[in-house]
Parts: C-alpha cells; sequence; structure tokens
C-alpha cells in the first residue's frame, strides 16, 4: 500500500544520497529504520565551524539547503537530513558540492 511505496521510496532516496555521499568526508551513520538519516559532519569542523550548528549556518548562507544540527539531538558532530522531501537528493547534491570546495 502507500506506506510501503513511501519506505521504498526512502530507501531510494538514501541510496541516492549515499552516492553523492561517498566522494566527501561525510561519514552516514546507519539509519535503523525511520525517515531520516543522520552524517558525521566531524571531519568539516574547524575554527570556522567549530561545531554542527555554526557548519549548518554556513551550509545555509552559501547553499540554501538546510539540515538539523546535531545539537538538537545533544550532539556537536553530526547533521540529521529527512528523507521524506521529493528535493532531499538535490539538497544532498547541493551540499556535498559545497563541501568539496572547501
Amino acid at each position: 500500500g502507500q506506506i510501503k511505496d513511501e519506505v521504498e521510496e526512502y530507501r531510494k532516496r538514501l541510496e541516492a544520497c549515499r552516492i553523492l555521499i561517498e566522494p566527501t568526508k561525510l561519514k552516514i551513520i546507519e539509519p535503523s529504520g525511520g525517515f531520516y538519516m543522520c552524517v558525521d559532519v566531524s571531519a568539516y569542523l574547524n575554527q570556522d565551524a567549530p561545531d554542527s550548528l555554526s557548519l549548518a549556518m554556513r551550509i545555509i548562507e552559501k547553499t540554501k539547503v538546510a539540515v538539523t544540527p546535531g545539537e538538537d539531538f545533544g550532539r556537536k558532530d553530526f547533521f540529521r537530513i529527512t528523507l521524506t522531501s521529493s528535493r532531499v537528493v538535490e539538497g544532498v547534491e547541493r551540499l556535498c558540492e559545497y563541501l568539496k570546495s572547501l
């Protein structure tokens, strides 16, 4: 039914994002289900962006891509990215292009 179709669509989006993320220093934190993925951004933290919140702010400013910083979940080294948006693959592509330019 509809839920099965949605789960399959989220799986496809996750796999497309995984391919985009592969050549970056991001590391996917394997999801145990759900409709989001988390990525470890610690390799991109530095003096200018010491935590995921400051990196997320820089990313939204430079790419217009919004991610949820780990601070919302008690950590400073990851982003949570929803798979529910039909534009998630486009957003992850823009995010990865930006990170590769750093």
